[in-house]
């Protein structure tokens, strides 16, 4: 779904701009609507700026393109246009060059000032819609050998975000339930635009010699359903040996270069991370920006060499600061989605989890300001409440006095359950520009097997992120699920907004769609959508401008073996419309036909083949070519063995071909490997038509990075060797000959440690206090020793004890009198006491047997309690005897037992009654003893 309260902030501070730079650089007074086009990042996008009605009568007019931004126009800036023979001045073509890190909302690219020989000229403000590119991908190690089990492992994966907008995504892992995998990183993952965290999987090895347990790494996006997978990994354990080293602090340095036809491009980079304590962990990267020009530039992107200046963790599991980029969510209602450079923290809090953030504007046009906030969501009865507190000041650095100031005080609550239905809703007082205003935000949703559906409404009074006068949304998504077959899905929103800029805006969609599943390996969709959106201008432009957009889509995906194939054919009708101010209205329609099929298929080692071929068809007004065919051969992750590295190579052929323009055809092809040195090398080459250098020649562009990978201070640097063994008298103390026991495993803090064969690992020499084992990482047939577990002094020498088993079967018997209780055995508790005070409760698993395991040897006395039976018995006690490997049965006499009741004699008063029914009392002889048999 289009996230529409990002760009209308980025269209609200663009055309704050617009007027501010008219007035300071002497440009025609006289201004046209301005010509917009939308473009992805890294891409090239192609408009036609019609020559003004001003002045169409003309038969020649110049043109000259003044930049005013960081987009790049390709070809010329200058020149003039003529007459055509069909009477009209012939348009102007140009391209754009979208900036590889260009962010979601609107881009200022330039004026486009038209000029007659009678002095008349007017500008057209070129305006470049960045839409929300939604791309996040995963890496992670494929393979990891020679595992031992009982090993605690840690795969690290690396995720990017290639978008431009900031992304939330769910952490889901499918394993075998024997690795007991979880994320260390908590269920969820945030990332700013074009940023990356890390995802580490913390799971054990079980006993399994030789084989293979294949781990699934799956990101899923916040805001859709469950098991819309939008990033994927994925690992394959190999269960051998290993040893296990302590942790280290690793360095990462690289360092790129690339070149093209018109210059040469460098930049490098470092990285640090690792433990600063026992459990402090910490990260720096450092990035320098790229030196040079010409197209190297754009190369150096492509291998990743092209990174955030600064940014910096310092954290432990409880807690976690982060310096550079910024990126936290205070909530709808406080008005501030931050996009820039500073610190935030994540801390406990008095039983409450906070969030604090400090920073400054990134948002480009020279801006200038500060975003505060503190945010503290705590559990209560009901559900979770939030409180946050924010502070946004932004200036813009264009337009002297204009920018945006904003306080929000808000108070949210969420989770709140009714039945199957979860709520939440929320308050917010804010201070918009002196005038204080209240907003609210109520939202449902039901997450059902088979019905999910959820829907919001919010109103925040000086608009999402402080600008706007007032902003108003409804939201409301359903999906329904038939049968394993049959889905059903619907959606619908609306935004309004407006200010002094901007009299008014208003954007609607209206989605309904369903998904069926022919065969198991089948799907077919079908999906209708309407949108449409209208914008009038404020003071000093005035006019407005809209379009509305109608589409109907299906699309079949079918899997044949290892083969995917795709279909999809997309049909649109499109009207736009712009008011002048001189209340004239110019209107255009069209019908848009877009067809494409794919066809993908994983060769493992050999890599992967994907194509796809897309043709998109435009009716006249439409304001694009008529027609354009997008084709595209990609083999990628071509894995080949070069001695003891592993080579992989990649290449894709793309050609993209219009009724406008010849047919252009790109080539690109890169190489990768890493060598057990730890070097990363990589390489990249690409020819593409349509990235002219400064001569005008066909871009061509070479690079090379090269990083290194090693580890510093493992095991920081001082060690202490610790050894643990099986300890056959039972004494706690290692004696010559008693083995040591490999595979075992011992926490501190961050810290985990694997006895080697023969027993023995190392731990830092500054570590203090117990380490705590892992008792599903001993071997069978062993314990560790009841004496180390009440152990309060560092040991170095860990003993473990072999076990025995014991089986005590309770057995009723005839007492001297030949009477046999009528007990129910299973209501009585047994247990072993051992020489060392510890007690071992036995599993009662019926008919009087109670069962121990894992008993260590030596001495034990046997215990039981009776109070839980319906007479008493005698149990006697008896002493048990356990060597290493035993399995014994005893059997445990049950007997009835006699008790003495003392009958206090009766006594009777006047007008009472004896004991035989007479008046009077007896005492004396009549107190007797007796053996009573319940």
């Amino acid at each position: 779904m289009i996230d529409w309260r990002k760009g209308l902030m980025a269209l609200l501070a663009l055309l704050l701009v617009l007027p501010a730079r008219a007035e300071a650089s002497g440009e025609p007074r006289r201004r046209a609507l301005p010509v917009s086009v939308s473009g992805a990042p890294r891409s090239l996008v192609t408009l036609v700026v019609p020559v003004p009605q001003d002045l169409a009568d003309a038969e020649r007019v110049q043109f000259e393109v003044v930049l005013s931004g960081a987009v790049a126009v390709m070809g010329r800036l200058t020149g003039d246009l003529l007459r055509s023979e069909r009477g009209g001045v012939q348009p102007l073509l140009l391209t754009l060059r979208v900036p590889s890190t260009a962010l979601i909302g609107l881009l200022d690219v330039a004026d486009v000032v038209f000029a007659v020989e009678d002095g008349r000229s007017v500008a057209v403000p070129i305006i470049l819609r960045v839409p929300a590119v939604r791309s996040v991908i995963v890496s992670g190690l494929r393979e990891v050998r020679d595992l031992e089990s009982g090993d605690r492992v840690e795969l690290v994966y690396r995720v990017r975000n290639l978008g431009n907008a900031v992304e939330r995504l769910r952490v889901e892992i499918a394993a075998n339930p024997a690795l007991a995998a979880r994320s260390l990183d908590g269920p969820q993952v945030s990332l700013a635009p074009y940023g990356e965290a890390t995802v580490t999987v913390a799971l054990r090895v079980p006993p399994a010699n030789g084989a293979q347990f294949p781990v699934a790494l799956s990101l899923v996006r916040e805001d859709g359903f469950v098991g819309d997978s939008i990033a994927a990994a994925r690992t394959i354990l190999q269960v051998a040996s290993t040893p296990t080293r302590l942790p280290g602090v690793t360095m990462n340095p690289f360092y790129g270069v690339a070149a093209s036809r018109d210059g040469t491009a460098s930049a490098g980079g470092f990285r640090i991370a690792g433990p600063v304590s026992d459990s402090i962990d910490f990260s720096l990267d450092l990035a320098l920006p790229p030196q040079g020009q010409g197209l190297g530039v754009l190369g150096l992107s492509t291998l990743g060499v092209v990174r955030q200046p600064f940014q910096a963790t310092l954290g432990s599991a409880s807690w976690r600061a982060s310096a550079g980029i910024a990126a936290a969510d205070f909530g709808a209602l406080s008005g501030m989605a931050p996009n820039g450079e500073g610190v935030v923290v994540h801390a406990p809090v008095f039983g409450s989890r906070v969030e604090a953030l400090a920073a400054r504007p990134h948002a480009g046009l020279q801006s200038r300001g500060h975003f505060t906030g503190v945010r503290a969501t705590f559990d209560v009865p009901v559900g979770q409440m939030a409180v946050g507190i924010t502070s946004l000041r932004e200036r813009s650095g264009f337009l002297p006095g204009a920018g945006r100031a904003l306080d929000a005080l808000a108070v949210e609550i969420g989770d709140v359950h009714f039945g199957a239905v979860s709520s939440s809703a929320g308050l917010a007082l804010r201070d918009v520009a002196g005038g204080r205003a209240l907003g609210y935000r109520v939202g449902v949703a039901q997450n059902g097997l088979q019905t999910r559906w959820s829907a919001s409404v919010v109103q925040t009074p000086g608009g999402a992120n402080g600008f706007a006068a007032s902003e108003s949304m409804w939201m409301l998504d359903a999906r329904h699920e038939y049968s394993r077959r049959l889905a059903l899905s619907a959606n619908a929103q609306q935004t309004r907004d407006g200010n002094a800029i901007v009299r008014s805006f208003a954007a609607r969609t209206v989605g309904v769609g369903a998904q069926y599943a022919l065969t198991p390996q089948t799907t077919w969709n079908l999906r209708l959508n309407s949108a449409e959106s209208e914008l009038s201008a404020g003071a000093g432009s005035g006019g407005s401008f809209g379009n509305e957009q109608l589409s109907i889509g299906t699309d079949l995906s079918t899997m044949r073996g290892a083969w995917q194939f795709s279909a999809n054919l997309r049909l649109s009708a499109i009207s736009r419309f712009a008011t002048l101010v001189s209340g004239a209205t110019n209107r255009s329609s069209a019908q848009q036909r877009q067809t494409g099929i794919g066809v993908s298929r994983d060769f493992q080692r050999l890599g992967r083949l994907d194509y796809s071929n897309t043709l998109v068809e435009t009716g006249r007004g439409g304001g694009a070519a008529p027609w354009q065919l997008n084709q595209s051969l990609r083999w990628s992750d071509l894995t080949v063995s070069v001695g003891n590295a592993f080579v992989r190579f990649g290449s894709e052929i793309e050609t993209i071909s219009n009724s406008l323009s010849p047919t252009g055809v790109i080539l690109r092809g890169d190489v990768s490997t890493t060598l057990r040195s730890g070097v990363d090398i990589g390489g990249s080459v690409e020819r593409n038509p349509f990235l002219l250098d400064r001569s005008g020649r066909v871009g061509v562009i070479a690079a090379v990075r090269v990083g290194v990978s090693a580890t510093a201070f493992e095991g920081v640097l001082r060690t202490t060797e610790r050894v643990v063994f099986v300890d056959e008298n039972g004494d706690g103390r290692r004696d010559p000959g008693e083995r040591g026991v490999g595979g075992v495993v011992f926490h501190f803090a961050n810290y985990r440690f694997v006895s080697s064969r023969s027993g023995t690992f190392k731990v830092p020499r500054s570590m203090r206090g117990r380490l705590r084992a892992d008792l599903s990482s001993i071997p069978t047939g062993l314990l560790l020793h009841p004496r180390y577990a009440a152990d309060t002094v560092e040991r170095v020498e860990i003993p473990l004890v072999a076990t025995s088993r014991a089986t005590l079967q309770l057995r009723l018997e005839q007492d001297d009198q030949g009477r046999v209780p009528n007990v129910d055995l299973a209501n009585a508790d047994v247990w072993l006491r051992d020489a060392e005070g510890f007690e071992w409760v036995g599993m009662n698993v019926g008919g009087g047997k109670f069962l121990f395991t894992d008993l260590p040897s030596g001495r034990y006395v046997m215990r039981t309690s009776t109070a839980r039976l319906s007479e008493p018995v005698r149990i006697e006690e008896s002493t048990l005897l356990l060597r290493a490997g035993d399995d014994l049965t005893i059997d445990v006499p049950v007997r009835g037992r006699a008790v003495r009741i003392i009958t206090p004699p009766r006594q009777g008063g006047r007008g009472g009654v004896g004991p035989r029914g007479g008046s009077g009392s007896r005492s004396g002889p009549d107190q007797r003893s007796r053996r009573v048999i319940p």
